[in-house]
């Protein structure tokens, strides 16, 4: 099985999927290290990213190795058939929802029990700016 696109490959080599960027590297794992593949929104024009996420180390460990790989409009089905197969042959888990946090963005509370410091002005900008574009993305 495989999936790709002119700068990057995906295979799954029986136990193993093999990434290759062209030009830039190969990185391989073992299917069961996978605790986690999913395609995730990247932003405002249905881009997605496909997501993979590996335990490697001991299974109790939080050692994660994540790949974010951009994936081209015309590749979304493919690449959606592609996680369909992982999941079914080698029960590789869909933890897409695990990122999405709707709580949204606030300031730190000035009470107790907080350690909080008076801001530069650089910083209170670059607050409300972040602030603005969370505000706009919702």
């Amino acid at each position: 099985m495989k999936l790709g696109w002119p700068y990057f490959t995906l295979k799954n080599n029986g136990g193993q999927l093999e990434f290759e960027w062209q030009g830039a590297g190969v990185m391989e794992f073992h299917i069961d290290r996978c605790v986690s593949a999913a395609l995730r929104p990247q932003g405002h024009d249905r881009a997605v990213q496909l997501v993979f996420q590996f335990n490697i180390a001991e299974p109790n460990a939080s050692d994660l190795v994540e790949t974010r790989i951009d994936v081209p409009a015309q590749n979304v089905r493919e690449t959606e058939r592609f996680l369909a197969v992982l999941r079914r042959d080698h029960k590789v888990p869909d933890r897409s929802h695990v990122e999405t946090d709707d709580s949204g963005l606030e300031r730190v509370p000035n009470s107790d029990g907080w350690l909080v410091s008076d801001a530069g002005p650089a910083s209170e900008e670059l607050f409300r700016e972040v602030l603005a574009r969370a505000n706009e993305s919702s």
